[in-house]
């Protein structure tokens, strides 16, 4: 019977912070272990082929691991116990 409102907003709010910082570092790292370098006017063919990973494979990637995890969720079994 208590309400716990406030702590699932803090929480989410910490989830996007955080997930938003490590996501844009991880993109950092592996933008400078693929070779950048910054205010070139020609980037290396081992920072184009990275990028050409992070924007096109890495997103399928992890929609397809998403996809298979919400696949294995079963939101109406957890319903019938909850009611």
């Amino acid at each position: 019977g208590k309400r716990i409102d406030f702590t699932m907003y803090s929480f989410t709010s910490l989830g996007v912070k955080l997930g938003g910082g490590v996501g844009v570092a991880l993109a950092g790292w592996m933008l400078d272990a693929s070779g950048y370098i910054a205010n070139a006017a020609v980037q290396p063919a081992s920072c184009i082929n990275m990028l050409y990973f992070m924007y096109l494979w890495l997103p399928l990637i992890f929609n397809l691991v998403i996809t298979f995890l919400l696949s294995r969720l079963r939101v109406e079994q957890a319903t019938e116990q909850l009611a």
